[in-house]
């Protein structure tokens, strides 16, 4: 028997036997295995529609929601897919992203933003607990939220503030991607490699980034590679779809030179909305009045209506006999 197929069973039958645990104590007479409930659960999904989107040709943008509406103006945009981070889950709860939200906290906060949309979201996990087994738990537990995606990290969690930043091993990140895969159905999986990040050389940089393809990840990323050439040189060796992490100056022509698939966009949209929010209350506190940023920053009178979706709702009011 192979090593990947006694994973495989080892893990599976540990998910199946965790969910049949479950099934006693609330009284269930059958718990059938976990990816056969899955499938019944999920069906076509947002996950076919990133599949999708990752076999087109061209490139597509990812772009990071930081709450519902945010979401569905880039939806209304007509942008492509959304992407969560731990840093904005985080800055949620006014934490810093050093590891102090946890694995189920992201998860909740990636499952309300996503609920509010129909493109697929790509939600981060961070390093899914650190074990490959709350790996796997985790995997379960975005794909059953309706996530489209989901990233895991190589960086080592701070446990001390100011502590110098690490990456486990090349070893270890490979078995938590083994583990997401076998615990997925269709959702993707994004491999993240902090080691340029940290010093690591160009060279370790790109063997961890086709270990993590060559393991199972759908797509990589390697945050904040400046410059482009550097990714180009990446993306030339990897041949798994890679994320190009933009700038708010970076042209498009110029990542998609890269041989990049997706322009990936962070925490810029939350950082300009909470910059305009910060300048109304500045302009309120030293005018008493905040007729400058209102009038620059307000939304469009017919933005509202899309956001709130009232043409659904209107429509569903009329089919049953509740319309005004």
């Amino acid at each position: 028997m192979s090593k990947k197929t006694s994973r495989r069973e080892f893990l599976g039958a540990a998910g199946i036997a965790a969910g049949a645990v479950t099934g006693m104590m609330a009284g269930a007479e059958s718990v059938e295995p976990a990816a056969a409930q899955a499938k019944q659960v999920f069906g076509p999904q947002k996950s076919t529609k990133l599949r999708q989107l990752l076999d087109r040709p061209g490139t597509f943008y990812c772009i990071a929601a930081f709450d519902g509406p945010s979401a569905r103006l880039v939806e209304i945009s007509g942008f492509d897919s959304i992407y969560v981070g731990g840093s904005l889950a985080a800055m949620e709860k006014s934490l810093p992203d050093q590891g102090m939200t946890n694995t189920q906290e992201l998860l909740e906060f990636c499952r309300r933003i996503s609920d509010n949309v129909d493109i697929p979201v790509i939600g981060d996990c961070d390093n899914g607990g650190g074990s490959p087994l709350t790996v796997y738990r985790a995997t379960r537990d975005y794909e059953r939220a309706g996530l489209a995606g989901v990233l895991f990290e190589d960086r080592i969690r701070l446990e001390k503030i100011g502590q110098q930043g690490d990456v486990v091993s090349t070893a270890a990140m490979v078995e938590r991607i083994h583990a997401a895969v076998d615990a997925r159905t269709s959702m993707q999986i994004v491999g993240r490699t902090d080691a340029l990040g940290i010093k690591k050389t160009e060279q370790e940089t790109i063997e961890r980034c086709q270990a993590y393809a060559e393991a199972g990840a759908d797509m990589i990323l390697i945050p904040g590679v400046q410059p482009l050439d550097l990714m180009k040189r990446v993306a030339s060796v990897v041949k798994k779809p890679m994320l190009c992490q933009m700038g708010p100056d970076t042209a498009k022509e110029d990542a998609i030179k890269t041989g990049a698939k997706v322009l990936f966009y962070t925490s810029m949209v939350q950082d300009i909305a909470l910059a305009a929010y910060l300048q109304s209350l500045t302009e309120l506190k030293n005018t008493g009045k905040m007729p400058n940023t209102f009038n620059s920053h307000k939304l469009p009178r017919e933005i509202t209506p899309l956001l709130e979706k009232n043409e659904e709702l209107l429509a569903r009011a009329k089919k049953y006999k509740v319309s005004p």
